[in-house]
């Protein structure tokens, strides 16, 4: 049982907002609160994608092609068809297209290896 640093009282309290949590002493007021990021946020590696060409196609998994490359469905078709790469994505761009192109089953590789579960 953690006590209070202060008085010695042992009922503390949890408190959690957002990313952050810790404990409160509801008789002298004293906290310890602290902060999990995400490893993510850390991560200052550009990676490239590359994705197979793909013969398999289908409506979703095109039009996710085109919203995640910002182009015309037609474009995503032809990209889908001969495989395309994406260059120089932020980790939180890397996990964006990797979740994206796993939800639609597209064949892809990362390199650098991506260290993160997506």
């Amino acid at each position: 049982m953690i006590k209070c640093e202060r008085c010695g009282y042992d009922k503390l309290e949890t408190i959690s907002e957002g990313k952050s949590s810790g404990v409160k002493c509801p008789k002298c007021g004293w906290d310890i609160v602290t902060t999990c990021a995400h490893p993510l946020q850390f991560d200052r590696q550009k990676y490239s994608v590359l994705v197979n060409g793909d013969r398999d196609l289908n409506v979703d998994k095109v039009k996710a092609i085109a919203k995640t490359c910002r182009c015309s469905v037609v474009e995503a078709r032809k990209k889908l068809l001969e495989g395309f790469e994406m260059r120089d994505l932020t980790a939180d761009e890397t996990m964006a297209v990797l979740q994206m192109l796993k939800q639609v089953d597209a064949l892809f590789k990362v390199t650098p290896r991506f260290p993160h579960k997506y």
